[in-house]
């Protein structure tokens, strides 16, 4: 899903930056500035949402090792 946002975001950027270079008036720029911004904001949060991800997945593997040891130990006593 992260990667998905991170995409489209830097889809945005590039679209931002050619409103912006290609604008004949003035409410093109501020489309193009808009565009620029946000895509910046989508990057921002798909990469974010990536290390929640990372960091849930490693906690899970960690509880999971855990609960394997508990096991392992009322088996062996």
């Amino acid at each position: 899903m992260g990667v998905v946002i991170v995409v489209f975001g830097a889809l945005q950027i590039l679209a931002g930056l050619a409103a912006y270079g290609a604008a004949i008036s003035a409410i093109h720029q501020i489309l193009g500035a808009l565009f620029f911004g946000m895509g910046i904001l989508s990057v921002a949060l798909g990469s974010a949402l990536q290390e929640l991800q990372a960091i849930r997945l490693a906690t899970q593997r960690h509880a999971d090792a855990m609960e394997v040891l508990r096991k392992r130990a009322k088996v062996s006593t």
